[in-house]
């Protein structure tokens, strides 16, 4: 006798919704590097929270089957930075990065999670309450990594390989950002960190 499968509470979720343009969908994503946290707001009320591989593929694939009611996903700028947000944008979904420094928070300390604070963002979006900053191509975000390693103070880049861990971190980070237009960019910019870091190695 087969057994039956018991399905997740998302997975009953997504299986039974059925929107229309009538309906209202409001995402908040608490993105970490190894999973997020998500919450769905449905026509005013909290539809729905669970947590999800930080896969941006699978979330945007997902975020699809909420149309054509989503009118808003958000989630904070952060270490993670704007590849889910372009991801989510080629796919043609409402998707905004909001600045966490522009979040309402309660005066009164109040307990705080990640479910909490998805369930917050989705809250927000939906009054329209959050400051959105704009999302960067993969080319810009990678000059921004540059400049930020390139300004730390001097004691926070040192490591006990020396200068070398910061343009082995570089060459790293920059390899990701893969439109062929960045080669020379990234070679022009690895070039002058390495003689910064050759014309300031034992002076820390």
């Amino acid at each position: 006798m087969a057994v039956k499968k018991t399905l997740s509470r998302k997975q009953r979720f997504f299986n039974k919704i059925n929107f229309t343009t009538d309906d209202e969908v409001y995402v908040g994503i608490d993105v970490h590097k190894k999973n997020c946290h998500i919450a769905i707001r449905l026509n005013g009320a909290l539809a729905i929270t669970f947590v999800a591989p930080s896969d941006n593929i699978a979330i945007a694939r997902m975020m699809c089957k909420l149309n054509p009611a989503v009118k808003k996903i958000v989630y904070e700028a952060g270490p993670t930075g704007f590849s889910l947000a372009r991801v989510l944008e080629k796919a043609s979904l409402p998707v905004a990065v909001i600045a966490p420094s522009k979040i309402p928070r309660p005066s009164a300390q109040q307990a705080k999670s990640d479910q909490i604070d998805c369930r917050k963002l989705a809250e927000f979006a939906e009054k329209d309450l959050l400051v959105e900053v704009a999302v960067p191509d993969s080319r810009q975000e990678s000059d921004r990594q540059v400049v930020r390693v390139h300004n730390q103070p001097t004691g926070n880049r040192t490591q006990p390989s020396g200068n070398s861990f910061t343009v082995d971190r570089l060459l790293d980070r920059l390899s990701q950002a893969c439109c062929s237009e960045c080669c020379l960019v990234r070679t022009a910019v690895l070039a002058a960190l390495c003689e910064f870091a050759v014309n300031h190695d034992g002076r820390h």
